[in-house]
């Protein structure tokens, strides 16, 4: 499908006061005050849905009363002593015979239709008393399901008393991300008047971008611990750098090519090093590690969620709990939720609720999917219900409000990607071609692309399109 070269509609948000319409291609003057990106871009002739208004998709009454059914669904009173959500929810997954959602009697895999039955419509309908919780997290990527997400659980903790229990926190992945995603985070937990928070990623004081993350991964790293100052000396002739670990202890450090791996090894094998078996342990001085490349995020490794996303979430967390739920005389009761969907993969068709895995002494954790068997329409209806605004992507061809460029995305949404923005594109190919690691397991950013337009030449105009329509020459 082709999208038109023009721009002719501004942006509206549903129940919003409609934005002045901008051109990104016209310079504007000085005096000008800059939109968010989100406000810019907004409409073309054609988009993915085409009956909808572009900036507007989704039915407002649909969503009204998917809420109400919603509400309806939620426990209607406080929990009694001894409640555990788990051991409901757990009861019912039971029934359901299956590791996951699509593999139990009752799934609907038809994501237009969506009529799940049985057990699977039981496990939809399911839901926590969110009055047992001391903290709720939403988890919010800015995409549309993490929007849908918001919009629900606002009217559920409305419907139970427990609005003031709400957090909402982002996690900024930096420049791998579209443009415009914290500001459209920050604007959609404003108009629902939810507190909102974003975190990132640093290390030793110094923040991190996911692009910076893939560099030292697609290396491998060397870790030495010197013995007197004859070794430190050499290592800084092999271009290490000092660490501190605490206030007394260092490590140096080495990021290097894996065509570098031998020599550097040899080097330190010669100075006097000897080499610990293993990646992790306990370090002896006048020894040396050796952590191998691991290349991009893959389905098995997937660092960039686990690093920049889970454990950011988690210790601003316990930053939370220990500055405002510290005199509970019990650990603190946090439900961290997640706008995620079994439609999207079958990782995502698994429990919906269950213990997160960080308990500490000063919390427990649960996590719930509260939109897990949703369809993608319930989706739209629900944000245009909602009144919130999406970002411009999903009207210029794109599926998910992910990375820009993200491997685990199929070769069509990677290679769109890759056509719109050029040269993020050039930094991918560049590591590549530099580290000996290709952006996909089987298959280069390059090889990616070529595929991608065999089956769908289209995708070159969606492309340029998009690059107009978000101001990307």
């Amino acid at each position: 499908m082709l999208l038109s070269d023009a721009i002719k509609k501004p942006y509206r948000a549903a129940k919003q006061t409609a934005a002045p319409s901008v051109a990104v291609s016209r310079v504007q003057s000085p005096a000008a005050p800059q939109l968010p990106l989100f406000a810019q871009v907004r409409g073309h002739e054609a988009c993915p849905t085409p009956q909808e208004e572009p900036g507007r998709k989704g039915n407002a009454a649909r969503g009204r009363a998917l809420l109400a059914r919603m509400v309806d669904a939620a426990p209607p009173r406080n929990p009694v002593a001894g409640y555990d959500p788990s051991g409901d929810y757990d009861a019912l997954w039971k029934q359901g015979r299956a590791k996951s959602l699509t593999d139990m009697r009752g799934y609907d895999p038809n994501e237009a239709r969506g009529e799940h039955t049985g057990v699977v419509a039981k496990l939809g309908a399911w839901q926590p008393n969110l009055r047992y919780f001391d903290l709720i997290v939403l988890n919010s990527s800015a995409g549309k399901d993490s929007a849908a997400m918001l919009v629900v659980m606002k009217k559920l903790a409305e419907a139970q008393g427990v609005l003031d229990r709400i957090q909402v926190v982002h996690a900024d992945l930096g420049g791998a991300e579209h443009d415009g995603v914290r500001e459209l985070f920050e604007e959609q937990a404003r108009l629902l008047g939810l507190p909102s928070h974003v975190v990132h990623r640093e290390v030793r004081g110094v923040r991190k971008d996911l692009l910076d993350r893939f560099v030292d991964n697609l290396q491998d790293k060397f870790l030495a611990y010197p013995s007197n100052q004859r070794e430190e000396n050499a290592l800084g002739r092999l271009q290490f750098t000092r660490r501190m670990n605490t206030d007394t202890d260092s490590v140096w450090v080495r990021y290097a090519g894996k065509q570098e791996r031998e020599t550097i090894r040899e080097a330190l094998l010669g100075i006097g090093f000897s080499e610990k078996d293993g990646a992790k342990g306990d370090p002896t001085r006048g020894s040396f590690q050796l952590r191998l490349a691991g290349g991009f995020p893959g389905f098995g490794t997937r660092y960039c969620t686990s690093e920049f996303k889970t454990a950011e979430v988690s210790k601003w967390t316990t930053a939370f709990v220990k500055a405002h739920l510290s005199d509970l005389g019990r650990p603190a009761r946090i439900l961290n939720v997640l706008g995620l969907r079994a439609y999207e993969s079958e990782k995502r068709a698994g429990k919906g609720y269950d213990a997160k895995g960080d308990d500490t002494r000063v919390r427990e954790t649960r996590e719930w999917l509260p939109i897990q068997t949703l369809r993608e329409q319930d989706v739209w209806d629900l944000i245009r219900a909602g009144g919130l605004p999406y970002h411009p992507i999903y009207d210029l061809g794109f599926q998910r409000l992910s990375c820009r460029l993200c491997p685990l995305a199929g070769d069509e949404d990677v290679a769109l990607a890759a056509l719109t923005y050029p040269e993020l594109t050039q930094k991918i190919t560049d590591m590549e071609d530099q580290y000996g690691f290709k952006f996909k397991e089987k298959y280069g950013l390059r090889e990616i692309i070529q595929r991608a337009l065999a089956k769908n030449a289209g995708l070159s105009s969606v492309a340029r399109v998009a690059r107009q329509s978000l101001g990307r020459r």
